[in-house]
C-alpha cells in the first residue's frame, strides 16, 4: 500500500515521462564527475582514513572502519587496547570469507604463510553479485579486474579452468607436490570430464597409480571436491602415437598415424569402438586432441578401408616402425 506522499511523487512521474522520454540527457563531463566525487565520496575525505599502526602495513593509511577493526577497536566494548600485547601473530590477513577470501586463505596458506581469515559468513557464502561487483568495478592506480583475479585465483572465476585440477592434484597426491610424479597435460570441460596426462621422474613409480591412491582414494577426494566431474588419468608419451593412443582411453585402438609436422593424426578404432571413442557429443575426442595438441580424426575399420586417403593397408605397413598399430588393451 503506497503512502500519499508516494502516490503524489508517482503521479509526477507519469506526468512528464512523455517529456523526459524525448530528452536526451546532458552528460557529465569528467571535471563535475571529479567535484561530485570529491564532495561526497568517503576515499575523498580526508577524515575517512586513519595510519595503521600494527602490522606489516604500519604506517600505511586505511579506511577508518578497517584500521579500527586491525586495531581491534570495538564498538561494544569500550576499553582502550593495547596494541603491544599480540593475541593472534599471522603474515596474512583476509577479510571476507567469500569465494574469493577463501581462495587466498587457501593459496597463503599453501605457500607457507600462517593466515587468519575474518568474516561474518559462513566460509564461501558471500553474495554472488557482490564478489562479481568488487572485481568488475576495481577503477584504482595499478588496479583491474585481471589483478584481482590474479590475486586470488579468480574465486569462483576459477572453478572453471584446468589449473583448478591441476592445484587440486598437487595438494592431494604427495609425489607431484615433491616432483616425482609431473601433470604434462590437462584438458577440462568444467563440471562433465577432465582428461590429465601424467609423467613419473622415478622409474619405481607409477604415475597413474600415484595419482589415483589406494583404492581410488585420491581421485575420489578430487571428484568429490569437484562435485562429481569424471576424470581420467593418462600415462603421458613422448611418442605423439602411444600419447593419443592413452588419450583416448578408455577406447580400444588399432592403429595410429600422428604427423609430428602438421600436428593431425588418423585413428583407426574397431567397429564397435568407435561411439566410445567420439564420445558423447564428441567429447572424448574432442578432449584428446586438447591433451595432445593434435587434431585427431578418428576412423572405423570399415570407414578406413573405405575413405580415401585413409585406408588401413595403405600406412600399417609402411609405417609399422613409427606409428602405434595393432593395440588391443583397454587402458586402465
Amino acid at each position: 500500500m503506497y503512502t500519499a506522499e508516494m502516490l503524489e511523487s508517482i503521479k509526477k512521474v507519469e506526468a512528464t515521462r512523455a517529456q523526459r522520454i524525448g530528452v536526451e540527457p546532458r552528460r557529465m563531463t569528467a571535471e563535475e564527475k571529479d567535484a561530485l566525487l570529491k564532495e561526497f565520496h568517503p576515499d575523498y575525505n580526508p577524515d575517512a582514513f586513519a595510519q595503521i599502526k600494527v602490522g606489516p602495513n604500519k604506517g600505511q593509511k586505511a579506511p577508518l572502519e578497517l584500521a579500527e577493526m586491525l586495531h581491534s577497536t570495538s564498538r561494544l566494548i569500550h576499553e582502550k587496547i593495547d596494541l603491544t600485547k599480540i593475541d593472534y601473530d599471522v603474515d596474512v590477513l583476509v577479510i571476507g570469507g567469500g569465494g574469493a577470501g577463501s581462495s587466498c586463505a587457501i593459496e597463503a596458506h599453501n605457500a607457507g604463510a600462517d593466515v587468519m581469515i575474518v568474516t561474518k559468513l559462513r566460509i564461501g557464502d558471500a553474495n554472488t553479485m557482490m564478489a562479481e561487483g568488487g572485481i568488475q568495478a576495481a577503477d584504482k592506480e595499478n588496479d583491474s579486474p585481471v589483478q584481482h583475479y590474479l590475486d586470488c585465483f579468480g574465486g569462483g572465476h576459477f572453478a572453471a579452468k584446468p589449473e583448478l585440477v591441476k592445484r587440486l592434484f598437487e595438494s592431494e597426491v604427495t609425489e607431484i607436490k615433491d616432483g616425482t610424479v609431473e601433470i604434462k597435460s590437462i584438458a577440462r570441460e568444467a563440471g562433465s570430464r577432465t582428461k590429465i596426462a601424467v609423467w613419473s621422474n622415478n622409474p619405481n613409480v607409477d604415475a597413474v597409480g600415484a595419482c589415483v591412491g589406494m583404492n581410488g582414494a585420491r581421485v575420489n577426494a578430487i571428484v568429490e571436491e569437484l562435485r562429481g566431474e569424471k576424470i581420467d588419468i593418462v600415462n603421458w608419451d613422448e611418442n605423439p602415437g602411444n600419447l593419443i593412443q592413452n588419450a583416448l582411453s578408455p577406447a580400444k585402438i588399432v592403429a595410429v598415424f600422428a604427423d609430428p609436422d602438421e600436428k593431425t593424426a588418423k585413428v583407426v578404432v574397431p567397429d564397435y569402438q568407435l561411439s566410445l571413442a567420439i564420445g558423447k557429443e564428441g567429447q572424448n575426442a574432442r578432449l584428446a586432441a586438447r591433451l595432445t595438441g593434435y587434431k585427431i580424426d578418428i576412423k572405423s575399420e570399415t570407414q578406413a578401408k573405405d575413405a580415401p586417403g585413409f585406408r588401413y593397408e595403405d600406412y600399417v605397413d609402411d609405417y609399422e616402425d613409427d606409428t602405434v598399430d595393432d593395440f588391443d588393451g583397454e587402458q586402465e
